[in-house]
C-alpha cells in the first residue's frame, strides 16, 4: 500500500501576492519539489510525494493543522493551506526538513537519504528522532558574543567662571553713624542671650561658667532659701 510510504511537501504558493515583501520566486519551490521528489523516488521507489496534500490517513498526525475540511469519501486526501515561505518535507506527521525553521533551501540528496532512513529504522523498529529536522543546524544563525557592559558616556564637565560682584558704594555718613550706635546694643542683647542661655553639659566634662551667670545662680539660690524659711516658719507659727 503506498499511502503507507507517502511523504508530504508543503511548498509556498501564490508568490506573486506577496512578493511586494518577500521577493519570493514561485517557479524556485516547483524546481525544488521537482528535484527533492525525484531524489527521494529514486531511493525509495514505491514512494510517492503530494505538494501542498495529505492522505486522509495522516489527519492524526498534530504536524498537518492547516487543512481544508473535505468531507468528500471519493477524494482520499487533504489539501493544505501552504505557509508563506513554506517548504516541508514530513512523513506521517515526522518533519523531515523545515525552511521555516532552518531559513535555507534544501539540499536534496541529504533530505532524500533521510527519507530512506526514516523508512528503514520505523520498519525495524528503531528510534527515528535522529533523522528530524529539530536535529539538523540552523544556517545563517551566528552566536552571539558577551560583550561586557559599558559606562554611559560621561557629560563635559561645564566651567563657571564667577563674574566680579559690583563695588558696594560708600554710605551716607549718617547712615555709618546709626549702625555704630545700634552696635553697642546689639552686642548687649546677644550678650544676655548667651548668658541666659542653659549650659548643657556631657558626661564627665566640666565647663567654666561665666562670672555673670554665677553671680545670677548665687542670687537664684539665695531667693530659694529665703522662700523655703518663710514657709517653715509660718508653719510652725500655725502649729
Amino acid at each position: 500500500d503506498n499511502s503507507e510510504l507517502v511523504f508530504v511537501i508543503e511548498t509556498c504558493i501564490n508568490c506573486k501576492d506577496h512578493v511586494w515583501n518577500t521577493r519570493h520566486d514561485e517557479a524556485k519551490y516547483q524546481e525544488f519539489f521537482t528535484k527533492v521528489s525525484t531524489a527521494i523516488t529514486s531511493r525509495i521507489p514505491n514512494a510517492l510525494t503530494m505538494r501542498n496534500q495529505i492522505p486522509k490517513s495522516y489527519l492524526p498526525y498534530d504536524l498537518y493543522c492547516n487543512l481544508i475540511p473535505n468531507d468528500d469519501e471519493n477524494v482520499p486526501f487533504f489539501q493544505q493551506v501552504a505557509r508563506t515561505g513554506s517548504f516541508e518535507v514530513s512523513y506521517k506527521g515526522l518533519l523531515i526538513f523545515s525552511k521555516l525553521q532552518g531559513g535555507y533551501w534544501p539540499n536534496c540528496e541529504l533530505v532524500a537519504q533521510k527519507c530512506e532512513a526514516i523508512v528503514r529504522d520505523e520498519a525495524e523498529g528503531r528510534d527515528v528522532s535522529v533523522h528530524l529536522a529539530g536535529s539538523s543546524p540552523n544556517k545563517g544563525v551566528k552566536k552571539m558574543r558577551k560583550t561586557k557592559p559599558t559606562a554611559p558616556p560621561q557629560q563635559p564637565v561645564k566651567q563657571f567662571v564667577e563674574q566680579d560682584q559690583p563695588l558696594r558704594q560708600a554710605e551716607p555718613v549718617q547712615q555709618q553713624q546709626q549702625q555704630q550706635q545700634q552696635q553697642p546694643a546689639q552686642q548687649q542683647s546677644e550678650q544676655q542671650q548667651q548668658d541666659e542661655t542653659p549650659i548643657m553639659l556631657k558626661k564627665g566634662t566640666f565647663i567654666q561658667p561665666k562670672p555673670q551667670v554665677v553671680e545670677k545662680m548665687k542670687s537664684m539660690t539665695k531667693e530659694t532659701n529665703e522662700n523655703k524659711i518663710v514657709k517653715v516658719g509660718s508653719h510652725l507659727k500655725s502649729s
